[in-house]
Parts: C-alpha cells; sequence; structure tokens
C-alpha cells in the first residue's frame, strides 16, 4: 500500500539536485504506484498519460483562480504580485479566459508566426554564429545563455514591439520569475521574488506606455487599438505573461534539443542526412524532456476523471514528464527516437482550454536552431559541462549549458 511518507521521500527527491537533473526514475516509481496517488501537499499527482490527457483537455477541470486559493492557501494575499500573476491569462478560468484568449490569438495567429519565420530564422542564425566563434576563440562556450535564451527573448521584443529593444535588459528582468508559477513555494521564495516580479510588471507597464506614446508594429501596439489606454493594467500583465511564459519554456526546450542531441549522437547523425525529420524531431525532444513538467488544475462542478466523480476543488498536479514516459503511449519511451510518431500526441502545450497560444511561435523557433546546430557542427558537438538547473519541480529550467567541440 502506498503511503503518503512514501510519495513525500520522491516529491523530496524531485527537488534535490539529483532529481533536478533527471527526475524521470521518480516519475517511474511514482507511476507504478497507480495513475493518481495522494500527496502530502494535499493534491493528487497524476502520472499516466491518459488521465493527465483526460484531465487538462476537460472544461470541468479549471485552474486555481483566487476564489479557490482563499480557501485552500491561507495568506497568498500576503504577496500582492501573487495576485497580479493571478490575473494572466493563463490563469483565468471561463468565462473571462475564453474571451481574453480570443483577444490575444487574434493578434498572434498562424499568420502571424509565419510572417516572423524570417525574422526568427536570421535571430537564429546570429545566435548560432557567435556560439561558433565563442567555441572557437575559447574551445567551450554557455550554449544557455547565447542561443537557447538568446533567440526567444530577441523573438519576444520583435513580436511584443518592445520599444526598449533590449533583449539583455528584458531577461535581467524576468530572471525567475516563472518561479512565482512553481508547486507550492515556500515564503522565503515568494519574498525574494515579489520585488522582481514586480520590476518586470513595472517594466512591462512602461513598455505599454512608450508603446501608446510611439507606436511601433507588434503584438503590444495591436493589442493597445483594441482595448485601449484605459486597460494599460492588464496590457502590462499580458507582456508580463508572454515574456515569463514564452521565454524560459522555449529556452528550456532548446536546451533540451541540444541534450537530446549530444547523448544521441546517432540520431544527430540521421537528422543531419534527413532534414525533414526537423518537425518530427521537435516534437520528440517536447515528449522527451518537457519544459514544463507539471500542470496544476482543480476540479470543479461536476468534474470526473475515467467516469467517477471528484470533489469539487481537489487540486491534481498533472504530472506532464511521467506521462510523457508512460509505455502505454509510447514504447520504449527513455529511448530517444527522431522517427517516434506517437510524439506529436504531446501534452507539452497543454491540451484543451488552455491550449499554449505560443506553441507555434516556440516550435518555429525550435526548427530554426535545429538545422544550424547540424548545418554547422554536425555530430561534434557535446557537453563540457552538466547543466546548472535552478530549483523547482514544474519546470525544466536550464540556466547554465557549456558546451565544446569534439
Amino acid at each position: 500500500m502506498t503511503t503518503a511518507g512514501e510519495v513525500g521521500r520522491l516529491l523530496v527527491r524531485l527537488r534535490s539536485g539529483q532529481g533536478r537533473q533527471d527526475p524521470y526514475p521518480v516519475y517511474e516509481r511514482l507511476r507504478a504506484m497507480g495513475p493518481a496517488v495522494a500527496s502530502p501537499l494535499g493534491a493528487l499527482l497524476v502520472t499516466d498519460y491518459a488521465s493527465c490527457a483526460e484531465i487538462a483537455g476537460s472544461p470541468s477541470w479549471r485552474m486555481p483562480d483566487p476564489e479557490w486559493k482563499d480557501r485552500w492557501v491561507p495568506r497568498w494575499r500576503d504577496y500582492p504580485m501573487v495576485g497580479v500573476v493571478s490575473e494572466a491569462l493563463m490563469q483565468l478560468n471561463p468565462p473571462e479566459h475564453g474571451d481574453q484568449r480570443a483577444l490575444v490569438l487574434r493578434h498572434l495567429s498562424a499568420r502571424t508566426v509565419r510572417d516572423l519565420r524570417p525574422v526568427i530564422e536570421a535571430h537564429a542564425a546570429a545566435a548560432v554564429d557567435r556560439l561558433a566563434g565563442r567555441l572557437a576563440e575559447w574551445g567551450r562556450a554557455d550554449y544557455a545563455e547565447l542561443v537557447a535564451d538568446a533567440v526567444p527573448l530577441q523573438v519576444l521584443c520583435d513580436l511584443l514591439g518592445d520599444p526598449f529593444c533590449d533583449p539583455a535588459t528584458l531577461g535581467k528582468l524576468a530572471g525567475d520569475s516563472q518561479l512565482m508559477l512553481e508547486i507550492s513555494p515556500g515564503r522565503h521564495e515568494l519574498r525574494e521574488l515579489e520585488e522582481q516580479t514586480r520590476r518586470l510588471y513595472d517594466h512591462c507597464l512602461a513598455m505599454v506606455d512608450e508603446t501608446r506614446r510611439r507606436p511601433r508594429p507588434g503584438l503590444l501596439a495591436a493589442l493597445l487599438e483594441t482595448v485601449g489606454v484605459d486597460q494599460r493594467h492588464w496590457l502590462a500583465i499580458q507582456a508580463q505573461t508572454m515574456i515569463i511564459a514564452g521565454w524560459k519554456t522555449t529556452s528550456s526546450m532548446l536546451n533540451s534539443m541540444v541534450l537530446a542531441l549530444t547523448a544521441h549522437p546517432g540520431q544527430a547523425r540521421q537528422l543531419a542526412e534527413d532534414p525533414g525529420l526537423g518537425p518530427q524531431a521537435v516534437a520528440e525532444v517536447l515528449r522527451w524532456d518537457p519544459p514544463v513538467q507539471i500542470l496544476v488544475r482543480v476540479a470543479g462542478p461536476g468534474a470526473t476523471l475515467h467516469e467517477r466523480p471528484v470533489a469539487e476543488g481537489q487540486a491534481v498536479y498533472l504530472m506532464v514528464g511521467a506521462a510523457h514516459r508512460d509505455p502505454g503511449e509510447a514504447g520504449d519511451p527513455a529511448r530517444f527516437d527522431v522517427t517516434r510518431t506517437s510524439a506529436r500526441r504531446s501534452l507539452a502545450f497543454g491540451l484543451g482550454p488552455h491550449y499554449c497560444l505560443g506553441s507555434r511561435l516556440a516550435q518555429t523557433e525550435a526548427e530554426a536552431v535545429l538545422p544550424l546546430l547540424l548545418r554547422r557542427f554536425g555530430t561534434r558537438l557535446a557537453l563540457a559541462a552538466p547543466p546548472v538547473r535552478p530549483r523547482g519541480l514544474a519546470f525544466r529550467d536550464v540556466t547554465a549549458l557549456e558546451v565544446t567541440l569534439t
């Protein structure tokens, strides 16, 4: 019989340095305990693909909104920026979520991403050139800094029409702000994050105001024209959300791509010989090591799981990293295989009402970087040191990834 103590010990392992480097053995242990196991945090840990997909795709399962937090998370209002982040589109429930999503999607369509593709490819080429130059000069380089962080930051500046056009400043301000969305951050962590998140929010307000004074093409100007200056707070929150959600998750995917290719040179060689496998390889990266490892949902009225009712308000942690390695969904799931077709049934961008608005953009960035790396370095790129990973459970982040050439 599974005990809360066993689950608690596995969660502690996930938070450890070893668990952050390789959480997948822990996920396998959790999945062996059953599709949904109780945790000491009060939430159910859902680890199999079918259950995660059912919950993520169902409108009966909701985001943990302020009303839910008032009941279940005491003193969360002591941290004002938690409240601001709770107003982000990805944290909303119907009907507000649907209305605001439609508004943003109008200006973040497939055509928008298609029009950005030449710009994305130019940024990717410049970043890979910088990486090659650093490797030639020093023999090793931080891929995370030069490529994985730099490309999505620059693309976000272009997408938003950032009037300050300074990705370095934006990255410094964003920093660890996504930790505000982490699983059960401690009070000391929240105190650290309050000021940093406030600075990013203030910067986004300044972006909105500067865009109003001197409009330039981009998402901010388009939304400002649609909703008006009276909605500057809402606009700043959307910009902040896109930066937090769109930067580090894409960066994580680009880092995982290099980790996969350096660990599997045969797969890298196959990709170099058949570039048409690029989109499929990106999908496999997202399956093999997804940037978002855990999604949080709470049971709404009438919520069910496998046709069984679930108590309203029950929180669940959808363990995406575990679900993607579910043998029932993917044969030989620990193997990285760029020809795998089941990888397209990914949960990496969510499902249903909260499917990620930036999914096309992120995949386009990866599809731009991947062939450049293969053409420039082939299978010679290798790790010079293990990746440096920050604290946290929900996000598969990397803060440094030193590479070299063999």
